[in-house]
This record gives C-alpha cells, sequence and structure tokens, in this order.
C-alpha cells in the first residue's frame, strides 16, 4: 500500500514537472517558487503596522508570526528528520530547478543535505492564507490562489513531490488552527479587550 502512495505521488511529481511545460509557467512559477525577495518588503509592512497599525492589525502580524514560526519549527526540526525524505532533483535524474535552468542530477546535491517532507513553503504558506482568510474573508479567494499557486511552483520547478505539498498544507493548517484555538479561548476569558477580534470586528 505504502509503496503504491510513493509511485503515485511520483508519477504525479513527474506529469507536473516534466509534462506540465509551458513557457508562461516557465516564466511564472520560479518567482513564485522562491521567497528571498519578498524578506525585505515584507519587513517593512510589518515595521508600518508595528508603528502605526491598529490593534486588530497587529494581531494579524502576531498571527502570522506565530504560525510561521510554529511551521518552519514543527517541519524543520521533528517532521523532517524523522521522514528524512531527500528533494525529487536529489534522487530523480534530470529534475527542471530554477538553477539557471539546468537539468540537473542527483550526483550535485547529495540527499542527505536537503530534506523534502513536509514542504516549508506550503506549511507558510497555507497558514498565512488561513490567517488571512480568517480576518479578511471577503477576499478569500485572493490569498487561497496564491497559496495555491505557490505550493503548485514547487512541484512545477523540481523542489517537492505532491505530498511534500499536501503534508506541509496539513501542518500549516494544525498551526493556524493552533493559534485561533488559543486565540477563542483569550476572547471567551478577556472579551473585554478583544472586542476588535470578535466577528463584528471583522471584514
Amino acid at each position: 500500500m505504502l509503496s503504491n502512495l510513493i509511485d503515485l505521488d511520483r508519477g504525479l511529481f513527474l506529469l507536473i514537472n516534466r509534462g506540465a511545460r509551458w513557457t508562461l509557467l516557465d516564466q511564472t512559477m520560479p518567482l513564485l517558487a522562491g521567497s528571498d525577495y519578498l524578506i525585505i518588503p515584507a519587513a517593512a509592512v510589518a515595521l508600518v503596522v508595528l508603528i502605526a497599525g491598529s490593534s486588530r492589525s497587529r494581531w494579524v502580524l502576531l498571527a502570522l508570526i506565530v504560525v510561521f514560526a510554529l511551521g518552519d519549527s514543527l517541519s524543520t526540526y521533528v517532521l523532517r528528520p524523522f521522514f528524512a525524505r531527500p528533494r525529487p532533483y536529489t534522487v530523480l535524474d534530470q529534475v527542471w530547478v530554477y538553477k539557471g535552468y539546468h537539468w540537473l542530477t542527483s550526483d550535485m546535491f547529495p540527499p542527505d543535505v536537503t530534506l523534502s517532507f513536509p514542504s516549508n513553503h506550503a506549511v507558510n504558506t497555507v497558514s498565512a492564507a488561513a490567517v488571512l482568510i480568517a480576518f479578511f474573508r471577503r477576499w478569500w479567494p485572493l490569498p487561497a490562489a496564491l497559496a495555491a499557486l505557490v505550493c503548485f511552483s514547487r512541484i512545477y520547478m523540481g523542489l517537492h513531490y505532491p505530498a511534500d505539498i499536501l503534508a506541509g498544507a496539513v501542518v500549516g493548517l494544525g498551526c493556524a488552527g493552533l493559534f485561533f484555538g488559543v486565540q477563542r479561548v483569550l476572547i471567551k476569558r478577556y472579551p473585554q479587550r478583544f472586542t476588535w477580534l470578535t466577528e463584528n470586528g471583522r471584514n
């Protein structure tokens, strides 16, 4: 049973990574698959929120920081070492990845230095989308679609198997759910201090 699931996972990966070649995707997926270029803008937005934001916007920022930190820690230090699953491009030949658009082989990246399950990008993206959807419900299609595209990009660029993304999404939703569980307890115990978190205070 497990071997069948692994084979299915690998087959879906190859279908997306090698079979879904399209010029538009080749141009856009690298932008979505990476995140380093977002660090400075995200830090700037966080600084503005801390200085001039409302209590509600600061709470949203806190939620994002908590779910990111929790998800990254759980994925990096608990789940990944336990499963120790290498990334596709370390074990599969000719996997398309964003390294100058080269076809890489497994001998270029040792499997023991880069693990894949679950995907940290999926954890962070899905947890962030869950937070944004919870606080800005009218705009839910935007974070939902962006999270789906980011997750797809990680498979398309050869960085993760579909199961890695699915597991990351589950972990991300769990982290967001844990935060909102704590939030519900705080609202119940201190309703007067968190009036801006009630249903009437949300968009």
